[in-house]
């Protein structure tokens, strides 16, 4: 009604004075100053409208904009609405109601109370579905094109969409994939834990905790991706891949969703035997899919929607489903009688005067709403959505939301920065005018200085940019000074782009394109050079424009800024703790040894020093990487007494750095620790769980004090030299002093290994003869490589070392180890250390040169890490010494986090095909037979309570724990503080640290569990991102070349020609997932593997069966190359 008479009410309308432009504004000020420039208006003689024209004129213009809408979708259903998002308005939503009401769906109307603050009565029976039964299905029609439920030649699409919105080759081909298209299955591939976990999952087993075990068949499941919501039951696991669930939503569809999506779980709803014998039913018709075995056949099954309506069992089951909405329903309109609209500023008002709580679960949302906390569950069911609802004031963390319930909330600086920056944009306020004019002339002079490649440089003194040159900026010039309205606008655009993966959407993205296009606007109405302008505006073009006007380098990786992963606070938190050590260095004394430590003071005697063992004259062996600088590991050998059997047996003790002598569970870096969880190491930076001053100071690093000892946890073995049998084991804490530095490369070569030749290595640009002699100068950790080919006693040492690793891994091959891998690259950068730009300076910055980046990519013959002597050595001892740790801890009934994995999701008879093609020295299978025989892995899970780990050939009564990296993951630290409470008598406990009891244990593997997710993802994207930054440049030069008329450049190289042919005629792709619809697009996207490059990449398809079969390897050509915190190469088939 109301879009009907929009154009009647607006004629009206505009024949009122002053009934344009009138925005309510509700942002507080940031600063006295700021407030005071946000206060004036951009014209002083107009006159302010009230409260209520300012209300019309809103309705009237979201009505103007809902009559487009229908005119545009009248015109062209396709049409792509990002347009419409962009300019600040809510897409009208397509509802896709029945034509019937559906039988299923109750009529009973609920008793509504007479409550204050009551706006709408809704009437149940008066509509032929809820406001939630229609969102549901207008979202399971767009989930089921979004992953279909699948397996073998099987897909669930939905081809009444399909015929709505005909994709368009011409089109599509221009069009630039969208990152939510590309994170459609963001997962990595399963790749065998050889040198860790898995990583890739466990087989559900009744009773077992942990993410992926807690659904079951009849669960009532709600899930949001990008604030699409659905809601249906729990059948089975997806036929496609075990990463997804398979539900029946309330449209009678079975649809796929993402585990990771997941946000609200309800137990039993209905009958177990209802699901399972829908289950059945799906189970059946993909065998007999699959059975047909015809590309007629599979081209229909591909493009048929999956429906279960006409089920016997699917009436009860979605009557059941409707009940649960309508519950939800009821609490909603409670809960909005109760102010929830306003409950951000009711927890912030309820936590005042103290500071802001930084997060908030919704027990304690209901709370503050002074309703009861033991509410119904619908009631926190209905809760959860409404904070879903408003993402700009509610982060939900898509790791741990469906556990915890818990929502990050935004600070309120940055709300308000939010709500300043929209006034403006919408306004078009004299703040954002100035900031897009000062914008549009910055960034035109960067790029005139890149053109004319000026060589005055200055040399900046700070952490990371020191060997890289900046740019003098014109002197005394207020464009080149951000005012503090500019430092708001690009403070809004760092929050655009802080959360890269959301469960709900993303209001930033709303405005920001606007304030992106009003600086093209304002470039060509200063009359400069345009810039290429997009179609749309994504995120990857907000990135490139902080980097066209100086806020980020041109290079900048962009994973270190994704707010999740925390690393911009850890350089912030980090210096909060030295600077409190500091002070209390100054001012205090030595503690007493018999008070107990403050959170700033060491232990003053070290609680083991009673039971420690002295390895003497012990040589023990680290064997690391030339850049490594935590050397927390090492090895020693010593021969052990034979065998009943009369076998010969050898002592191996793996020494394990021991930061808790001086650490107590209380310290202030063991807090820190404790919130930064792990090192992260990124090619171009390494932020270190531990401080770096803390390690070196203390002499933490094995080899780092000389003959004067070090104090380590030691874990030995004694090993039947036959069998490779573990007959004894010991968990002792130590002190080792002949430590012998080693590495790698020197290791291998007096074990006579010759590494197979590496991969070409392609890089940006040349090294300066500067840095070259700043290579050759930069100092190095010291090593003890020269003196080994001299050493006969060592060499004797490590050959035997190498044979019992041989050893330990046939046993575990022989168990169930299985592991595989693919073809990657590896990335260094030059020079290192630089920092990401995480605050926005006053002045711009302009960098005269890159740093220089190489990556080397694979060999045609990529060789295993396990053909390495000197990496299956270190693997095999490290693994056997967490098996000796978990041993310890079960003998002696200590709590500690067990890692466990359980068998592939795969048809026995495909198991057992893998399996007998597995190399029986290492383990590996070939990575493409795992692909097509669909051995897929859940992830693994840290537990309580010993289990087996499949994947390593671990299926013992101990299970396995880490402990072998105390200065690099928190897991492995808390596990000491755990162990070596036991080593000490019962007169001395009280000295050390008190173990902790199960509870404690579960919160801290809570914890565990999210931050191995959350590294598991972050491993490899700064690699990525770094090897596709230089493969675009690579492309970018190929594309002017191909387009240029003119002769080659005399600056490009055989070496880039030869890249340049690899990148026109040598790519394939290799399969390892099915073709996903995209909707941002209309096409399809498929995961693949980029063998030649070793990097991952996705494949556009126009229609799913033109997309290869998974583990198949097709040949491909480059379409675009998207750079972020998921970085992709977008393909094509090569025809």
């Amino acid at each position: 009604m109301l879009v009907g008479t929009s154009k009647a009410v607006a004629q009206r309308l505009a024949a009122t004075p002053h009934s344009s432009r009138s925005f309510a504004c509700t942002a507080a000020p940031l600063s006295p100053s700021l407030s005071s420039q946000a206060a004036q208006p951009a014209q002083p003689d107009r006159p302010r409208a009230d409260p209520h024209r300012r209300l019309v004129d809103r309705i009237v213009r979201l009505a103007v904009r809902g009559s487009q809408e229908v005119d545009q979708r009248a015109e062209d259903p396709s049409r792509n609405q990002s347009r419409i998002v962009q300019a600040g308005y809510k897409p009208t939503p397509r509802r896709q109601t029945p034509p019937q009401p559906l039988p299923w769906i109750g009529t009973v109307q609920s008793r509504a109370k007479q409550r204050r603050g009551k706006l709408v009565a809704y009437q149940v029976d008066r509509r032929d579905g809820s406001q939630l039964a229609q969102a549901a299905q207008s979202r399971s029609a767009s989930a089921r094109r979004d992953s279909a439920v699948s397996a073998g030649d099987l897909a669930a699409q939905d081809s009444s969409v399909t015929s709505r919105r005909s994709f368009s080759s011409s089109s599509a081909s221009h069009l630039r994939l969208d990152e939510a298209s590309l994170a459609v299955n963001d997962d990595t591939v399963d790749g065998g834990g050889l040198w860790d976990d898995a990583e890739a999952g466990e087989k559900f087993k009744p009773g077992k905790k942990g993410k992926a075990q807690e659904l079951r068949p009849g669960d009532w499941v709600d899930t949001s991706r990008a604030g699409q919501q659905l809601c249906g039951i729990y059948i089975c696991r997806s036929f496609a891949t075990v990463r997804r669930a398979t539900i029946l939503a309330s449209s009678g569809e079975v649809v796929d969703v993402s585990m990771d999506d997941i946000i609200s779980v309800v137990p039993s709803v209905v009958a177990a035997r209802l699901t399972t014998q829908l289950g059945d039913h799906l189970d059946a018709s993909i065998a007999a899919a699959r059975a047909s075995n015809t590309a007629g056949a599979a081209a229909e099954a591909a493009n048929s929607p999956l429906v279960a309506s006409d089920r016997p069992e699917t009436l009860e089951i979605l009557q059941a489903l409707r009940q649960v909405e309508i519950d939800i329903e009821r609490e909603t309109q409670l809960l909005a009688a109760n102010g929830v609209h306003d409950i951000y500023r009711i927890i912030l008002a309820a936590a005042a005067p103290a500071a802001a709580p930084t997060s908030v679960t919704v027990s304690s949302a209901l709370s503050a709403l002074r309703l009861p906390n033991k509410s119904s569950r619908a009631r926190s069911l209905a809760l959860t959505r409404i904070l879903l609802a408003q993402p700009q004031h509610f982060i939900a963390d898509p790791l741990t939301l469906r556990q915890t319930g818990r929502f990050d909330l935004r600070p309120l600086e940055e709300v308000e920065r939010f709500e300043l920056a929209r006034e403006w944009v919408r306004e078009r306020s004299p703040e954002v005018e100035a900031w897009a004019e000062k914008c549009a002339r910055v960034r035109q002079w960067g790029r005139d200085q890149k053109a004319a490649s000026s060589s005055s440089e200055v040399e900046v003194n700070s952490d990371g940019a020191a060997a890289l040159p900046l740019r003098p900026l014109p002197a005394n010039d207020p464009d080149f000074c951000w005012s503090e309205p500019d430092l708001v606008l690009f403070g809004f655009l760092r929050d655009t782009l802080a959360r890269e993966r959301l469960l709900q959407m993303q209001p930033h993205l709303a405005i920001a394109p606007s304030m992106i296009k009003l600086v093209d606007a304002t470039t060509s109405r200063l009359g400069l050079p345009e810039w290429e302008q997009t179609r749309e505006v994504q995120r990857s073009r907000i990135r490139d424009f902080l980097a066209e006007v100086g806020i980020v380098a041109e290079w900048e990786d962009w994973v270190a800024h994704e707010a999740p992963k925390g690393l911009r606070s850890w350089d912030e938190i980090g210096d909060k703790v030295a600077a409190k050590l500091a002070r209390a260095c100054e001012r205090s004394s030595p503690p007493m040894p018999s008070s107990a430590p403050s959170p700033t003071d060491f232990y003053s005697l070290d609680p083991h020093d009673s039971v420690r063992h002295d390895f003497g004259s012990a040589t023990v062996f680290t064997i690391d990487d030339p850049s490594a600088s935590e050397l927390d590991d090492g090895i020693s050998i010593a021969a052990g007494p034979p065998t009943a059997n009369g076998t010969a047996t050898w002592w191996v003790h793996v020494h394990i750095a021991d930061p808790t002598a001086l650490l107590h569970p209380n310290h202030l870096l063991t807090n820190l620790a404790r919130l930064r969880d792990h090192t992260v190491y990124f090619p171009e930076y390494t932020w270190s769980m531990l401080p770096d001053s803390f390690t070196v100071e203390q002499k933490l690093s094995l080899g780092s004090n000389g003959q004067a000892g070090q104090r380590v946890l030691s874990l030995g073995m004694r090993i039947d030299e036959t069998s490779g049998e573990v007959v004894e084991s010991e968990v002792k804490a130590g002190i080792v002093r002949d430590v012998r530095r080693l590495t790698y490369g020197a290791v291998e070569k007096v074990l006579g290994y010759e590494a197979p030749q590496s991969g070409r290595t392609i890089s940006n640009r040349d090294l300066t003869n500067a840095e070259l002699e700043a290579e050759a100068n930069r100092a190095r950790r010291p090593t003890d490589d020269a003196a080994l080919p001299a050493d006969t006693a060592s060499l004797d040492q490590l050959s035997t070392l190498h044979r019992l690793a041989k050893k330990l891994m046939r046993r575990r091959v022989e168990s169930s180890a299985l592991f595989w891998q693919f073809p990657s690259s590896s990335v260094s950068v030059s020079p290192k250390p630089i920092r990401p730009h995480f605050e926005t300076l006053e002045n711009p910055l302009f960098h005269s040169r890159p740093p220089r980046v190489s990556v080397r990519l694979p060999s045609e013959g990529d060789h295993s890490y396990v053909d390495s002597p000197a990496n299956l050595l270190v693997s095999e001892m490290m693994v056997a010494a967490n098996r000796v740790a978990a041993r310890f801890a079960v003998e002696r009934g200590i709590a500690v986090p067990f890692r466990q994995q359980g068998a592939p999701t795969a048809l026995p008879q495909d198991l057992e095909a893998v399996l007998k093609l597995r190399d029986p020295d290492s383990g590996i299978a070939p990575a493409q037979e795992v692909l097509k025989r669909r051995i897929e892995f859940l992830p693994g899970e840290t537990t309580p309570t010993p289990g087996p780990h499949w994947p390593m050939g671990i299926n013992d009564e101990y299970g396995y724990l880490r402990v072998t990296s105390p200065l690099r993951r928190y897991s492995d630290l808390f596990s000491h503080y755990q162990l070596k409470g036991a080593l000490l008598p019962e007169s001395s406990m009280a000295a050390f640290a008190p173990r902790a009891g199960l509870p404690a244990v579960l919160t801290q593997i809570e914890g565990f569990n999210a931050a191995a997710k959350a590294r598991h993802r972050l491993d490899g994207a700064a690699q990525s991102y770094w090897s596709l930054w230089v493969i675009k440049q690579k492309v970018d030069l190929l594309n002017a070349m191909s387009n240029s008329t003119d002769s080659a450049p005399s600056a490009v190289s055989d070496e880039d020609h030869k890249t340049f042919d690899l990148l026109a005629n040598g790519l394939t792709a290799l399969a390892y997932r099915r073709p996903v619809r995209s909707t941002f697009e209309n096409l399809y996207v498929q995961s693949v593997l980029i063998p030649q490059l070793g990097v991952r990449g996705a494949l556009r398809l126009e229609k799913p069966e033109h997309g290869p079969e998974i583990g198949e390897e097709v040949p491909v050509k480059v379409e675009d190359i998207a750079l972020g915190p998921r970085s992709r190469i977008v393909v094509s088939l090569r025809r």
